[in-house]
């Protein structure tokens, strides 16, 4: 379904891409091809109008005729010789009274365009549909002057003394029809050009949208195919950051989420894998000390007595139950720190007087040397302090080798704990795993410990703030602890 989901999607966006550039296309084709036209009537149009100003110009000059000729002409032959002096198809009707004979009489020019130019008084025009093309018709009032011969001027219509004759003026109206095949035939070229063009455009258009719609989809089909391998089980995978800028953003937060799913799935096996590490250590820790508990217990039960034996096998069960209280400890206090239940109880004390105490109250003071400054007072956890040096001399002491010596001073307001001993060292391929938990350098486990010592070393040490490394791991090995001061 969501392989569906995601495929329709890309073809979705790819149609909706190529609708709207080829919507885009014909737009643009068609108010190219509007503007174009009315650029080619337009300027026809414009040379009719001087064309007609000049044709209205000729017709106002004055018809010249003798004295008698002029007194019988009537207005209909004065508005013909007049007419016979234009040029292209063009009327002349002397009447102002719209519906009347002669104006029915003007072929093709429209009742109602004649009415309206006769109406407003002054240069008219109209474009019409002719045929299978336009027509421009223009009309306008125009004066028409007779003028006897032999009459040299003065007012209108003036009575020549001598011949009896006058000047004649005829108000007429000049209508001019113009066909504009050659403009249509331009308009049609560029029609068909225009159409040819916009089908060419919309066709790259589509092409061009819908390669914009999968380039647009791309990181989608990517994160679907992701997602698919995940879903498969695939191991690690990183997807190609390419696309538009809002979906590639979505393409590298899958890559972070995904990365830290790895990380957590990695992690996760890790902890799976030491689990099962644990269980089989703490099983095979535990399994020692109460085996030899139940032999001594066996012992007990059939001594008959003995005191020797008595005496033996109780010195051997008090060790492994020391030994099992020792380990179940380590395993309580390892289990507040998975379950990030530990607090610190801070206070100021001599760093001396309790290295000191807790040499002498684990029976080292034989073996450790205390390195330290009288009155030297540091503010931490004092149980958490002892904790670590405890295990850090305890391993000194089974792993290592006299003289063991522990060192105390401040160094840039932070508390340095060194703990040395002078033992056969520590291999090279153990060091980096000192501090795991149930880690052994002697695999044999005859020399005692749970394994959990170094590693409780580095839990309180991280909980307080500070480090351990091992500093040195031949001759003398060497454990180093800073720890800052609490506030």
């Amino acid at each position: 379904m969501m392989r569906n989901f995601f495929a329709g999607l890309g073809a979705r966006l790819a149609v909706s891409c190529a609708l709207i550039a080829v919507i885009a296309v014909v737009v643009t084709g068609g108010v190219m091809y509007t503007s174009a036209r009315n650029n080619i009537f337009s300027a026809e149009q414009d040379r009719l109008f001087d064309q007609f100003a000049a044709m209205r110009e000729e017709a106002t000059a004055p018809i010249n005729c003798a004295p008698d000729e002029c007194q019988k002409l009537t207005d209909s032959e004065i508005a013909a010789r007049a007419s016979e002096r234009m040029r292209g198809i063009s009327a002349l009707v002397f009447t102002s009274v719209p519906g009347t004979a002669e104006q029915a009489a003007l072929d093709g020019i429209p009742a109602s365009f004649q009415a309206r130019v006769q109406s407003n008084g002054t240069v008219g025009w109209w474009r019409e549909r002719y045929g299978l093309s336009y027509r421009f018709l223009i009309g306008a009032p125009v004066s028409l002057n007779v003028r006897s011969e032999g009459y040299t001027g003065g007012a209108v219509n003036p009575t020549d003394a001598a011949s009896g004759s006058k000047d004649r003026t005829v108000e007429a109206f000049l209508y001019a029809s113009y066909p504009m095949e050659k403009q249509q035939q331009q308009v049609n070229a560029l029609a068909a050009s225009t159409l040819w063009l916009v089908g060419i455009m919309a066709i790259l258009a589509a092409l061009s949208g819908a390669l914009l719609g999968r380039w647009i989809s791309r990181p989608v089909r990517q994160l679907r195919s992701a997602v698919d391998k995940l879903d498969a089980g695939q191991g690690a995978l990183e997807l190609d950051v390419r696309g538009v800028q809002e979906l590639t953003g979505l393409v590298e937060a899958f890559n972070a989420a995904h990365s830290r799913l790895h990380e957590t799935l990695a992690e996760l096996t890790q902890k799976e894998a030491a689990s099962r590490r644990f269980v089989a250590d703490v099983s095979h820790e535990i399994r020692t000390p109460v085996t030899a508990m139940v032999a001594m217990a066996d012992v007990l039960e059939h001594s008959a007595g003995d005191p020797e034996h008595v005496q033996e096998a109780a010195m051997v069960t008090a060790r492994a139950a020391r030994r099992l209280s020792a380990m179940t400890e380590d395993l309580l206090e390892i289990s507040r720190f998975d379950a990030q239940k530990e607090t610190i109880q801070a206070e100021t004390f001599d760093v001396a007087q309790r290295i000191a105490a807790l040499v002498e109250s684990r029976g080292f003071s034989a073996l450790v040397e205390v390195g330290a400054a009288n009155e030297l007072h540091f503010s931490t956890d004092p149980r958490r302090f002892e904790v670590i040096v405890a295990n850090l001399l305890t391993n000194a002491v089974n792993h290592g080798a006299a003289p063991i010596n522990v060192h105390a001073f401040l160094c840039d307001a932070e508390l340095v704990v060194e703990v040395s001993d002078h033992g056969s060292g520590i291999p090279a391929a153990s060091a980096e795993h000192l501090f795991d938990r149930f880690y052994k350098t002697d695999t044999s486990r005859s020399r005692g410990g749970s394994g959990l010592g170094l590693s409780l070393v580095q839990e309180n040490c991280k909980l307080l703030g500070g480090t351990v490394k091992l500093t040195s791991a031949v001759n003398p090995t060497t454990f180093t602890v800073r720890l800052p001061p609490f506030r």
